[in-house]
């Protein structure tokens, strides 16, 4: 797939506008909608159930609803000419036609203001001063005061290193605030305790209690000089620290993968990541390798300084070659295999395989009794198939799991760190993502079941993956790791030369903190 029309940059026009939106024919439902850089639509200010998603496939305008089901398909011209609508099918009804206008920013706003309750329009015209005031002014503390806000013990192995030298410099005073993890709009309880008891453990001190407004006004009053953020998607977080509300603080950047220049921008699939609209907030990324002249070249067309972009190598990486290998059950002298499905079934990523192959895994490893297989999906995986628009039944992936574990060689490995267990493993089994490349740190062969329509790799992401063994389809992916159990992964020389530039420095963390020093000299 690939952006309609060289000529007329739909993806620029259309994140750079607002617009109305609504039934052909009568009063718009909303004159307040815009299209964000990270495929997410604001409708009025908010979410819509049924226009939540968009992009762009080929000469078609896809909106898709907050399960990633399309709902309506425009149709795009050549170019845009003023005055006139995009007019698209509403999928559902066939009778039924959207409009889309192009409106003043102004008339937006006050769209805005006009069908919120008082204390809404005072938090929007409060938003919009926030928005529009210069950064505030930056106190001098004695020491510097820098923030974590962290809401995922899976991805937790990104910030740990600096985590620990900021505990240790004598130059810095840290505090680590946590959060329930939310994906999708629903909020995982119990996820912010299992976070809190993996730090504590590790040598840290959250911050007691809920992350509330007054926890906020708090943290505000505490003066950070840096806040990290676990991760660049808003949508993780409560509204009150979306990226843009941040102005308060510097807001540094530290992947929560080793690097995010390897995939497409699914919402706009001639640009990568690092040109969403985030960075335009933020003080300094730290990345793994240089940017390339490629990539400077693009931001040329952004408001994101190429000087936000610090190569420093990757502190996950190294955290990840520092895994201790665990397997998380007894494996009786048996092989070990991992298999690790993404939760993308259903659009946007496109890398999920799991309902095509759950059936055939299962019975593979039934009459595999001689090797020991973990099932270790992505922790949003069963929140996806809980989603009532998805064409697989959570209580079937439920009784999938009860009888998987029933298995003498299964085990199911859930709601904690998985790279012990990918260490101490003989063969990967993923569709994707991160593992593909993290895998390769500790030199494991990986096997990759790759789904066809997924979002495409970058040029740099293809190179790394010449460190996977790539198949289509599931008997050729158990055919390929037969042979890897058994045999030489002839692909582990090419593995340990894709990671080398992410390993090269040492000590990352160390340049971080000097950076931030600096900054306040």
């Amino acid at each position: 797939m690939a952006a309609f029309n060289k000529k007329f940059n739909w993806n620029k026009f259309l994140t750079e506008k607002y617009f109305s939106f609504g039934q052909a024919g009568i009063p718009p439902y909303t004159n307040a909608w815009l299209f964000k850089e990270n495929g997410e639509i604001s409708f009025g200010g908010g979410k819509n159930f049924n226009e939540r998603f968009w992009r762009i496939d080929d000469d078609c305008l896809i909106i898709e609803d907050q399960n990633h089901q399309i709902t309506t398909k425009f149709n795009l011209p050549e170019r845009f000419v003023r005055g006139e609508a995009l007019v698209g099918d509403f999928v559902p009804d066939e009778h039924v036609k959207h409009e889309l206008k192009l409106v003043q920013r102004e008339a937006a706003i006050e769209d805005l203001i006009n069908n919120a309750s008082n204390d809404a329009k005072m938090a929007i015209i409060n938003d919009l001063r926030s928005e529009l005031q210069a950064p505030v002014i930056k106190h001098k503390h004695k020491l510097i005061r820098v923030a974590f806000i962290l809401n995922s013990i899976e991805t937790i192995d990104a910030q740990l290193i600096l985590m620990h030298a900021l505990k240790n410099d004598a130059r810095f005073e840290m505090k680590v605030i946590t959060l329930n993890r939310i994906f999708r709009d629903v909020e995982k309880a119990g996820s912010k305790d299992q976070l809190d008891e993996y730090l504590r453990e590790a040598g840290f001190k959250p911050v007691v209690g809920d992350f509330d407004d007054q926890a906020l006004v708090s943290l505000k009053n505490w003066q950070p000089d840096f806040l990290i953020r676990q991760s660049e998607w808003d949508a993780d977080f409560p509204e009150s620290i979306a990226a843009k509300r941040l102005n308060w603080t510097r807001l540094v950047h530290i992947a929560y993968v080793i690097t995010e220049n390897l995939l497409s921008n699914p919402g706009d699939l001639e640009k990568p990541m690092f040109v969403l609209d985030y960075y335009e907030y933020v003080w300094r990324s730290f990345i793994a390798e240089p940017l390339t002249k490629a990539e400077i070249d693009l931001l040329e067309d952004t408001y994101i300084s190429k000087e936000k972009f610090s190569a420093v190598g990757s502190l996950k990486a190294l955290q990840i070659r520092q895994t201790s290998p665990r397997w998380p059950v007894d494996d009786h002298g048996r092989k070990k295999l991992i298999w690790m499905p993404h939760h993308s079934i259903d659009g946007w990523f496109s890398f999920g395989t799991f309902v095509e192959v759950y059936q055939g895994m299962y019975e593979w490893t039934k009459q595999h009794p001689d090797v020991s297989v973990v099932f270790n999906p992505h922790p949003s995986l069963r929140s996806v198939i809980a989603n009532p628009a998805t064409d697989f039944e959570v209580a079937a992936y439920d009784e999938f799991v009860n009888a998987w574990t029933e298995l003498p060689n299964a085990e199911y490995l859930i709601n904690e760190g998985s790279y012990p267990a990918v260490a101490a493993s003989d063969v990967v089994l993923a569709d994707g993502i991160s593992i593909l490349f993290e895998g390769q740190v500790l030199n494991k062969p990986i096997v990759f079941l790759e789904k066809p329509d997924h979002v495409p790799f970058t040029e740099a992401g293809e190179v790394i993956m010449s460190g996977t063994h790539r198949v289509d389809g599931l008997e050729a992916a158990l055919t390929m790791v037969e042979h890897l159990l058994v045999a030489n992964d002839d692909l582990a020389e090419q593995q340990k030369r894709n990671v080398q530039n992410w390993l090269v420095n040492e000590h990352p963390e160390h340049q971080i903190i000097e950076e931030m020093v600096a900054e306040l000299d």
